[in-house]
């Protein structure tokens, strides 16, 4: 027979918040949930799980390798650790670690990469993980994992908790619909700067008054690009929002076997 698991979809959160709000709701009827991070409480979300379960939660410091080291030591001793870090360190400072301690050794840590692609905006490329895909997936005997809305992280976070195998789960920092609403916001911009660049032009032509073809304004090219980005994220946001509304419809989980 197959497990069912009530699940209840929360669309307006971000997937870290429900992250730790069911890994909160798991520690607490299993003592052997023990989170481990390297300095990443507060970006990970789990600075509630932390005031909660003060004796459920390791502090290694800004030191990714031996995160996940402590992480497959506890694991191999039955702990059930969730080593939470920044996805761009964690792919790569500790690559021989997840490959060799964690995979090799099959040690059931579940890595939790956290900020992930670009979330880090501004921060540069340093903290930008696009290779984290790309590193992980060559190792064998790694559940790799990356949920598109709530009722996914939640379920993965369970199943994860319950499967005796090393995961990667990957989460960004922003709810997709998040996205829509600054989409909104440059197409509007964008669109009211040529508006603007226009209503000059006709202003110019109407009093007689010399003045540069519209598209020989730089306000101009700048006002379409703030269009077309704005309409993307847009876009981004509406089907992230699809996706969240339609699996609020999704409220039981089966599984049929264990592989």
């Amino acid at each position: 027979m197959g497990n069912h698991i009530e699940i209840t979809a929360d669309n307006a959160k971000a997937n870290l918040e429900v992250f730790s709000s069911t890994l909160q709701e798991l520690a607490e009827n299993d003592r052997d949930i023990l989170a481990v991070t390297s300095d990443s409480r507060g970006s990970g979300k789990l600075v509630p799980f932390a005031k909660k379960y003060p004796k459920q939660i390791i502090e290694v410091g800004i030191a990714e390798q031996v995160l996940v080291g402590v992480a497959a030591g506890l694991a191999s001793t039955g702990k059930k650790t969730f080593a939470v870090s920044p996805a761009c360190f964690l792919a790569a400072r500790s690559f021989e670690q997840i490959k060799n301690d964690v995979a090799y050794s099959d040690n059931p840590v579940k890595l939790i990469g956290i900020s992930a692609g670009v979330s880090y905006g501004a921060l540069g490329s340093t903290h930008h993980s696009l290779h984290d895909y790309a590193a992980l997936r060559a190792i064998n005997n790694l559940i790799i994992v990356a949920p598109a809305e709530n009722f996914e992280t939640e379920q993965a976070i369970r199943q994860a908790s319950q499967i005796n195998k090393p995961f990667y789960l990957r989460f960004g920092k922003k709810p997709m619909h998040f996205f829509g609403m600054v989409g909104s916001m440059m197409f509007v911009l964008g669109f009211l700067a040529v508006v603007a660049v226009g209503v000059n032009k006709l202003v110019a032509l109407l009093t007689h008054v010399a003045a540069p073809l519209v598209t020989d304004s730089p306000y101009f090219y700048l006002a379409l690009l703030a269009m077309v980005l704005g309409t993307q994220l847009f876009l981004t946001g509406f089907v992230g929002e699809l996706v969240a509304r339609n699996s609020s419809e999704r409220n039981n989980y089966l599984i049929e076997k264990e592989i």
